[in-house]
């Protein structure tokens, strides 16, 4: 939480232009850690306690920076369109939040945790070329 709220505030700071890298950011670590991750951790396993936590912080803290800026980009992005839409947004935010926990899990035993993260990928990828086609056409 702590990383994904600096990712927030970081996004109000981006430019117009730069608004799908944190989506391509998203999707890099990903794929590092879908290759990486089971052989990191297995390495970390004789350490004490503590220096697994730090360890595990560390890995998080850049891909929960990027997944904070999402949010408040789409916010911004339809707050510049049209402010109308703004409570829309929110709602829509709320319902995915309750649902999205509900649905991975049942996705996940269903296909596998690589299957949902390929799925994750593919959306958050989708999600990143689109916000670069609205803004190379601004």
């Amino acid at each position: 939480m702590f990383f994904s709220g600096i990712g927030s505030l970081l996004s109000s700071r981006m430019g117009e232009k730069s608004r799908w890298v944190p989506f391509m950011g998203i999707v890099f670590l990903y794929c590092i850690y879908l290759i990486f991750l089971d052989e990191l951790l297995k390495i970390f396993l004789p350490f004490p306690f503590p220096l697994k936590c730090i360890a595990v912080v560390i890995l998080l803290a850049p891909l929960a920076l990027f997944m904070g800026m999402p949010f408040p980009i789409g916010l911004q992005i339809v707050s510049d369109k049209g402010r109308n839409y703004i409570p829309w947004v929110w709602g829509v935010n709320g319902v995915a939040s309750v649902i999205a926990p509900v649905l991975g899990s049942l996705l996940s035993v269903c296909l596998g945790f690589r299957i949902l993260m390929g799925i994750s990928l593919l959306l958050y990828g989708v999600a990143g070329w689109i916000i670069h086609r609205t803004t190379v056409n601004v």
